[in-house]
């Protein structure tokens, strides 16, 4: 017992821990952060998102994106998740976001890399706008932009290597304000677009301002070379510039001034002696230049060679009986310089701020350049409207008129002899041989393409006299293409037929076709036009319903796959560069609108159109093709509804329809039901 009691006591007095080194407590360990949103190969179609993952209870997150590892966000809590919103994440493909996280001073800890495709939206210059169409911005390099006007019509053409992109909206959407979005596409985005830009407010002024009033100088006033004021009324807030013609043809810019409260003014610079012709030309705010004012024919007088004589003195100046010494000049004895000869100009009070319009550039846009939508990214509503106005145009247009046709066939003139004018008495054997043989088929056929694109090309307006060479030369060559697949491909696919042969020949008469389609393009503003540009026809050798049925609907089908393609080659080349560019894109928008309008026109069943002999031989065909082929139309003639719309004239358009409709049911009606049921009575 006393053996235990000292033991304790030893217990007590010494303990076990005052002798055992001091425990290391346990190192703290912390798991690496993750991030579980959004996952690894998302798309990401706006710069801002909101990331989220897992840390350490009480530790700091920071998120790097990029390969540059650019911190875009930083969230300390305490508890063991993290959500951050990211305002701007850099575009491009497999951009990668860590989460590095740090706990009380030791080493970061960095999550797995996750990567996303990302893509922002595009950005579009300035707010608000005020514009002739042209509009710019930024988005990623080589991105296809889409822009769209009020959710509406839209556009989309490439981006530069930079991402710079530019793009002049179709005058036919006519001036107003609208409100412009801009999305983007990349190879990377996978079929994807961006997200929508913000809304940019934007006034188009697409019409040119009237011409300006040149009042001072007074017509066929006699000016001196230097110190003139020019003067007259224009546009408040355009620029005008004055020009000048002199005697030996070369243009001199006077002056330049904005028109403010109606009134415009500058002091032009010298001008040689002789007679010149000064014209005024003024360009609005928007950028549209106006034609030329009226020309205002001017006399410049011969600068004065006489040297000074001195002034009188004091007392000459007081005395009144002392005559004042006036210098003379012999009269005619110092000739009058030709405009040939130099003439020292006197600096101008205010230098001309413009070059005289020009005739145009081999690159300036046309009407042809720009005119054609995008194949690609068209809108659902686009489609949807395009097969409802089809269905439109065949019951209440097509349908009514080939009733229209048997009903009133068989009645009044057979029509008109073929041959107007021409021999009145048979040829004979002394005849003398005619002085200039006819030209051969090839030639003819040529002459005939060649002629039909230029009528083609009247459908929309084109200035300047290089432009105008340039889009003849892309609607010619459209054109020969066009002619060559509606007679080729027909001819030879017949031939491997059941209809067999086929013979092609030239139509003449389808010229009028061409020049009355183009004219009522013109009159109609149509942008892009409905264009035809056929002149040849094909028929079947063995002239059997069936066969000219099937040849028919091969040369439809052969003309609209053409436009289709053209169509699409469009859409691929975008905006244009340059000469070569410029001219590939015309000939593609040419192309289209032909091949595409040539086939719904050929459908049309009357006449010698290929459209009847394909309705006589099968009813279901022609129907099937007439909804396809007319759809496409009205999808490729988007803008020009869209114009209709806004200006109400699609209302006009449906009346007019409806009537047609009604009047060619209605004498069908009479005639097959009404009639023969009163003459049996």
């Amino acid at each position: 017992m006393l053996a235990a009691a000292s033991a304790a006591l030893l217990v007590l007095a010494f303990p076990a821990s005052a002798h055992a080194e001091p425990e290391t407590p346990p190192a703290l360990t912390a798991e690496r952060p993750t991030i579980t949103s959004p996952a690894d190969g998302s798309f990401l179609g706006s710069g801002s998102a909101v990331l989220t993952g897992t840390k350490a209870a009480g530790s700091t997150v920071q998120i790097l994106a990029g390969s540059s590892r650019t911190s875009v966000c930083t969230v300390r809590s305490a508890d063991t998740t993290f959500s951050c919103s990211v305002s701007r994440l850099p575009s491009g493909p497999r951009i990668p976001l860590t989460a590095v996280q740090l706990i009380d001073g030791d080493d970061n800890l960095e999550s797995e890399p996750v990567y996303v495709d990302v893509l922002a939206p595009p950005t579009i210059a300035g707010t608000p706008v005020l514009t002739n169409g042209l509009v710019q911005g930024v988005g990623y390099p080589n991105a296809r932009i889409t822009l769209s006007v009020g959710g509406g019509s839209t556009w989309s053409f490439p981006a530069g290597p930079e991402g710079a992109w530019a793009y002049v909206l179709p005058r036919t959407i006519g001036s107003g304000s609208y409100t412009l979005t801009a999305t983007q596409s990349t190879p990377f985005s996978h079929g994807s677009q961006s997200a929508s830009s913000p809304g940019v407010s934007i006034t188009l002024d697409v019409d040119p301002p009237e011409p300006p009033t040149l009042t001072s100088p007074r017509p066929d006033s006699s000016v001196s070379p230097t110190g003139v004021r020019y003067s007259g009324a224009g546009e408040n807030g355009a620029t005008v510039n004055v020009f000048a013609l002199t005697a030996s043809g070369s243009d001199v810019a006077l002056c330049s001034a904005t028109v403010s409260a109606d009134a415009w003014s500058c002091t032009g610079a010298a001008l040689p002696a002789g007679t010149a012709t000064v014209t005024s030309y003024q360009t609005d705010a928007a950028g549209n230049a106006g034609t030329g004012s009226a020309p205002l024919s001017l006399t410049v007088s011969q600068p004065s060679t006489a040297r000074p004589t001195p002034s009188p003195s004091a007392t000459e100046r007081d005395d009144p009986t002392v005559a004042p010494v006036v210098p003379t000049v012999p009269p005619s004895a110092t000739p009058t310089p030709s405009p040939s000869e130099s003439v020292v100009p006197v600096p101008p009070a205010e230098p001309p701020a413009a070059e005289p319009p020009s005739a145009g550039t081999w690159e300036a846009a046309t009407p042809f350049t720009t005119a054609v939508p995008p194949a690609l990214g068209t809108a659902d509503l686009s489609w949807l409207r395009a097969l409802l106005l089809a269905a439109v145009a065949v019951l209440l247009l097509l349908v009514p008129a080939r009733m229209l046709a048997t009903t009133v066939r068989g009645r009044g003139a057979r029509g008109l002899p073929v041959a107007l004018t021409g021999r009145n008495r048979v040829p004979t054997h002394d005849d003398p041989a005619p002085l200039v043989t006819a030209p051969g088929e090839r030639v003819t056929a040529a002459v005939l393409v060649a002629v039909a694109g230029g009528m083609v090309l009247f459908a929309n307006p084109v200035q300047g006299e290089l432009e105008f060479l340039r889009v003849l030369l892309a609607s010619v060559v459209a054109v020969s293409l066009v002619n060559l697949v509606a007679t080729v491909v027909p001819a030879r696919l017949a031939a491997r037929l059941p209809s067999g042969d086929a013979t092609v020949a030239l139509s003449p008469r389808f010229l009028l076709t061409v020049a009355g389609v183009a004219v009522l393009s013109r009159v109609f503003s149509l942008e892009p036009a409905l264009l035809f540009g056929i002149v040849f026809t094909v028929t079947a050798v063995s002239g059997t319903r069936s066969a000219r049925g099937m040849v028919a609907g091969i040369r439809i089908a052969a003309v609209f796959a053409l436009g289709l393609l053209a169509w699409l080659a469009s859409t691929l080349l975008g905006t244009p560069t340059g000469f070569l560019d410029s001219l590939l894109t015309e000939t593609a928008n040419v192309a289209a609108m032909a091949g595409i309008g040539s086939a719904a026109i050929l459908l049309v069943p009357l006449g010698r159109l290929d459209g009847r002999a394909l309705l006589l031989w099968s009813r279901p065909a022609w129907f099937g093709a007439a909804f396809v082929v007319l759809t496409v139309l009205f999808a490729l003639l988007a803008p020009v509804v869209d114009v209709w719309q806004t200006s109400g004239d699609v209302l006009l358009a449906l009346v007019v329809v409806l009537t047609f409709g009604a009047l060619g049911l209605s004498l069908w009606i009479w005639r097959r039901l009404v009639q023969p049921a009163m003459t049996s009575d």
